[in-house]
């Protein structure tokens, strides 16, 4: 949609709340999602279900959206459809390995790409787990433990299954994975 007809049709919606008006919103703005989808995609997750959840994000956004504020809905949106995503992810990837989501395990997840790049400038390297705790640690006002980072981390390394075969040459997939776990 161009600025004009996106700021007729908020208005529209924002006046009467048809919910065609917010579907045509809603479509128009699918892509957004699917870019940002691929951007989150972990080993072993499902790019529909990550793009399944952006939606409700982009849903949320539609009806939160504040044209006063004077941003573009897909700005507005953007933020939500990444917080949907990322509390998805969280969700699935702990709980589904039996971990507990800690309020430092939250920090972590949520801070963990900025802090390593803060530190790889800073340092030079590659930031140990101590290293990352201690950033966080000073980011947020959670209390984040060496534990939280190590537990972050590992949870993005994917699955190793049984059935995957180990040695040389294209199948030896499994013996590269068990290097870095």
């Amino acid at each position: 949609l161009s600025r004009e007809e996106e700021e007729e049709l908020i208005a529209r919606f924002l006046e009467t709340g048809d919910p065609a008006i917010r579907e045509r919103l809603i479509n128009a703005n699918l892509r957004i999602v699917v870019k940002i989808a691929k951007h989150f995609l972990l080993p072993g997750m499902d790019l529909m279900d990550l793009i399944q959840e952006g939606n409700l994000g982009l849903q949320r956004a539609v009806d939160k959206f504040d044209p006063n504020r004077g941003t573009r809905l897909v700005s507005y949106a953007t933020w939500w459809i990444k917080a949907f995503i990322k509390t998805y992810i969280m969700k699935n990837r702990f709980i589904a390995s039996g971990r507990v989501t800690t309020q430092g395990r939250r920090a972590v997840f949520y801070n963990l790409s900025r802090a390593e790049y803060v530190l790889r400038k800073k340092l030079g390297r590659l930031a140990t787990d101590e290293e990352l705790a201690k950033e966080i640690d000073g980011m947020t006002s959670a209390k984040v433990t060496t534990k939280d980072v190590h537990s972050v981390r590992s949870a993005g390394r994917g699955h190793l299954y049984l059935d995957t075969p180990i040695g040389d040459g294209e199948d030896g997939q499994a013996a590269r994975h068990l290097d870095r776990l």
